[in-house]
């Protein structure tokens, strides 16, 4: 079933939702003032209002795919769907259920990125981080990539960090270097970026073999050669008062340490 809780933990009218097989994170949109999700539910892709009301849906047929990339675009008063499906970006009018186009990416780890309603599809293939626009040109961004540690979005851009050994790039949606950077992180597991209270942009890095993080600016400088014990996941969580709070994992215990940068 899919479910749908309120800030205050109660789940909202109409849900939850019955479900076979979910194969995709639920993709959050706005049609004609009003929230809606796009699910993958077995062969079909269908739209949810957030009133828990079935409003659309499109066969995208059998799929051997996981986690499958959603995205939904507005063209002309119609919603366009957009899913990768067996190594393939197709295209979908949703209310006249048809397929209108399909672009083969390959395999990889693919995801959309959305810019003024034109979407793109970039992701890791054959250790290349390519991106295709939907008229289904291909542009090599980065090569030997390692993997694709996190994808996060700011206020204004949606950024991705990639690994190439001590390494890191961030690349925008559209292709743009961002930063890169040596580490002294000899296997990098993953990376987190916020901003401090004074607005610098501050990145930590956690090494998968020591367990521990550190913390870097955006230009690659490491802040001091202070280190945070913690496995697993990192994440730099701001407070009321904007100060950082590094959060991570150890012996299945969540730990916290206040960071005064």
């Amino acid at each position: 079933n899919l479910h749908l809780f309120n800030s205050g933990g109660a789940e909202a009218e109409g849900f939850p939702i019955a479900i076979n097989q979910l194969t995709a994170t639920p993709y959050h949109y706005i049609w004609k003032g009003e929230g809606a999700v796009a699910v993958i539910n077995g062969s079909n892709l269908e739209l949810i209002t957030l009133r828990g009301k079935r409003v659309g849906s499109v066969s995208i047929g059998n799929n051997s795919s996981e986690n499958i990339p959603i995205c939904i675009q507005a063209i002309k008063g119609e919603l366009i769907a957009n899913v990768v499906v067996n190594g393939n970006w197709n295209r979908y009018n949703v209310k006249r259920k048809q397929k209108l186009k399909s672009i083969p990416l390959g395999e990889g780890e693919w995801y959309f990125v959305k810019n003024n309603n034109q979407v793109s599809a970039v992701g890791l293939s054959k250790k290349q981080f390519v991106r295709f626009a939907d008229n289904g040109k291909k542009g090599v961004l980065i090569g030997n990539v390692s993997k694709i540690l996190r994808r996060t979005s700011t206020t204004d851009q949606e950024l991705f960090f990639l690994s190439q050994q001590q390494r890191i790039f961030v690349v925008n949606g559209t292709g743009g270097l961002v930063a890169q950077f040596e580490t002294r992180v000899t296997n990098i597991n993953d990376v987190y970026l916020s901003k401090n209270r004074s607005g610098k942009t501050l990145v930590g890095i956690l090494d998968g073999i020591a367990n521990n993080s550190y913390i870097y600016t955006l230009n690659g400088n490491e802040l001091s050669k202070q280190q945070f014990e913690g496995s697993s996941k990192l994440v730099l969580h701001k407070r009321g008062d904007n100060s950082l709070v590094l959060v991570s994992e150890s012996n299945n215990y969540l730990v916290r340490y206040p960071l005064n940068y």
